[in-house]
């Protein structure tokens, strides 16, 4: 009977065990996903500066067009930052890598000392395999298969059941091409339940809309009281002969999880009632035009900043979905089959400059607005990245699991002693990931939930033998250990 009682009764879930965690307290987490699969070529693990540095696309590095009006672009267009080196299968065979032109506003020193980038792999090609595998750790049809957000949900709604307000959002595009592509896979709650469920915020035209709607005009105290008996009657039989806690009913627990979001909208409301919210223009800073264009990525991580900088009722995730400044042809932002470089020039650089742009620099007078990087780790992913070689078609790139990197800043990663380090890497001959030195989705998706304090060797999440086998050890708390060693550094 025990199995059947919902997960939350355990005020001790997710807690993780002492010795695994050294650091005096938890980071939250802001998450950009680049949806479509991002090429690393030409981004965060490109090759030092001589022949074919962009692996078959340095004439159209080279030809790349940045518009005047905007501050900061590459120049010249091909600049590169060296980053750290890279070791293939042995010690003689050492090659540096370095950031692409369309990073560059990540070069301040105190984002570039901040950060570590994990070489990944996997077999997946189809986006609709890779993206929810990607965004959970897990393969489509695991029965745990949950998006980080759930279980960070989960946790906190256990150790600060005071905040009405969610802990964990999920920043989806107001308009994709290809709902087939399985982008939801973020607000997925797996064995967590309803009640751990990310809140969805759809960013576009008009989506700030829903401000209004949690108004809640015409609604009384009475209707709200009545909804609340119809809630209990059913919660009532539920119970065992009518007593002890109800038994686990996934719909219900869905329903019931909602009803309590709706009698809390006023919160709510006050939270998003932002211009964070407003769909924001900007100007496209890939095209020597000062036309404005609406920029939904980055109106996402700005609202993300809002969300996660509140003093009260504040988040503790927001996954922000990016769906580029414009389309690429294959959908997404960074699905880029053709035009390679015009499309991740345009869409990367607009996304990595309003992140840098809500983090706080420390050579500024603090502004509580900002994320800092001692409270916040920033994770940018991707499902997979792109072939080594261009396409038939000569300008693009083709899907690639076999070698691409995720990227993270800040957190648990310090200035000068674990920043600044590739963690895997990947053979420069072949574009593949050394199989010796590389880690998987569950790695990085079991580190996040680490990091954001809970412990990710539970039941409900991750098992051992999930891990890459270099992070398993005879258990678990020793794994959790390696994991924060291997991909934080610390």
């Amino acid at each position: 009977m025990s199995t059947l009682l919902p997960g939350t009764a355990r005020a001790d879930w997710g807690e993780i065990p002492a010795g695994a965690w050294p650091f005096p307290n938890h980071f939250k987490v802001l998450e950009v996903f680049l949806y479509g699969g991002l090429s690393p070529w030409e981004t965060f693990y490109v090759r030092p500066p001589g022949a074919n540095q962009f692996r078959g696309l340095d004439a159209d590095v080279a030809a790349a067009i940045w518009n005047a009006g905007c501050s900061g672009t590459p120049m010249p267009v091909n600049a590169t930052e060296y980053f750290a080196d890279a070791q293939d299968e042995t010690a003689a065979n050492v090659h540096g890598v370095h950031l692409g032109p369309f990073t560059a506003p990540l070069w301040r020193a105190d984002l570039i000392s901040r950060m570590r980038m994990l070489v990944m792999q996997h077999d997946l090609e189809p986006h609709e395999a890779a993206i929810p595998y990607a965004m959970t750790g897990h393969r489509l049809g695991r029965p745990k298969f949950a998006g980080t957000g759930a279980a960070i949900q989960r946790r906190f709604q256990l150790t600060n059941p005071s905040q009405t307000a969610p802990f964990s959002y999920v920043c989806v595009p107001g308009t994709y091409n290809f709902p087939g592509d399985n982008i939801l896979a973020a607000t997925a709650t797996g064995m967590h339940g309803g009640d751990a469920k990310p809140l969805s915020l759809r960013i576009g035209a008009g989506s700030s809309e829903v401000v209004n709607q949690l108004l809640r005009s015409g609604v009384t105290p009475e209707m709200d009281q009545l909804l609340n008996v119809y809630r209990a009657e059913y919660r009532q039989r539920l119970r065992f002969q009518g007593a002890g806690n109800p038994l686990r009913s996934k719909g219900f627990a869905a329903y019931d999880s909602s009803s309590a979001s709706l009698l809390n909208a006023a919160t709510l409301q006050a939270i998003l009632n932002t211009p964070s919210f407003n769909l924001r223009q900007d100007v496209d800073c890939s095209v020597n035009s000062p036309s404005l264009i609406d920029n939904q990525p980055g109106t996402a991580i700005r609202l993300a900043s809002h969300l996660l900088t509140r003093p009260s009722n504040g988040a503790r995730y927001v996954c922000v979905i990016d769906s580029g400044l414009r389309e690429a042809t294959g959908g997404g932002g960074y699905d880029t089959h053709s035009n390679n470089i015009g499309t991740v020039g345009r869409n990367l650089w607009n996304t990595l400059s309003t992140l840098a742009e809500i983090i706080q620099n420390p050579t500024l007078p603090a502004d509580p607005n900002k994320i800092s990087l001692d409270d916040t780790l920033v994770v940018v992913t991707t499902e997979f990245g792109r072939t080594p070689s261009p396409a038939p078609n000569g300008n693009g790139r083709d899907h690639h699991p076999g070698g691409y990197v995720n990227v993270l800043l800040g957190g648990p990663i310090g200035a000068g002693t674990t920043g600044r380090r590739l963690v895997g890497n990947i053979v420069d001959a072949t574009g593949y990931a050394n199989l010796s030195n590389v880690y998987s989705a569950t790695d990085l998706r079991a580190a996040i939930l680490l990091a954001a304090g809970v412990y990710p060797l539970n039941p409900d999440s991750f098992a051992i033998g999930d891990l890459t086998s270099t992070l398993s050890a005879p258990d678990e708390p020793s794994s959790a250990i390696l994991l924060r060693q291997r991909i934080f550094g610390s």
